[in-house]
């Protein structure tokens, strides 16, 4: 799998990843990780988001790579407010292109520490479990996380609900 923060917009990267054949993870960041945070802004996260999605969707499958090999990742964290993070947490269901996954990355991130005002990164741990739940409650299927066991017991909890094998 190739996990590209820059959303695949090296077209070089690109032939790379056609040509190994390999998974793509296809992640949104506002500007450069050197950038990312200077005064990231948005008139609508989740639209430009999506947009972009859709975007490298079609240039992705353009360029010959199968869509069964690609998925998104909204970039928690990359060029986003705690309220953009928010806002992108409550509304994942508008983030979905083409039927493919998303994937989640929040585990242990500073807007978790900054909502509980607390600079500890153990203090962040369970709030991850209970994002990560609410997460593949609202359609995410992958999740990047740091205490494996617990958000899979979660994780595990929320499908009996859902009724999900």
């Amino acid at each position: 799998i190739v996990n590209d923060v820059t959303g695949l917009k090296d077209p070089e990267m690109v032939l790379v990843c056609r040509d190994g054949e390999v998974g793509v993870v296809v992640m949104h960041m506002k500007g450069t990780p050197r950038t990312m945070q200077e005064s990231p802004s948005y008139n609508d996260v989740n639209g430009e988001i999506k947009h972009f999605f859709q975007q490298q969707y079609e240039m992705l499958t353009l360029a010959g790579i199968p869509d069964h090999r690609i998925c998104f990742d909204p970039g928690i964290g990359f060029g986003k407010t705690v309220k953009n993070n928010t806002d992108i947490l409550s509304n994942l269901t508008q983030l979905q292109v083409e039927q493919r996954p998303l994937l989640i990355g929040l585990s242990r991130k500073s807007f978790i520490g900054k909502l509980l005002e607390s600079d500890a990164i153990d203090d962040r741990e369970w709030s991850t479990v209970a994002l990560t739940a609410y997460c593949r409650k609202q359609g995410a299927m992958l999740h990047r996380v740091h205490a494996i066991k617990e958000n899979y017991e979660a994780i595990r909890m929320v499908e009996a609900i859902m009724h999900v094998d």
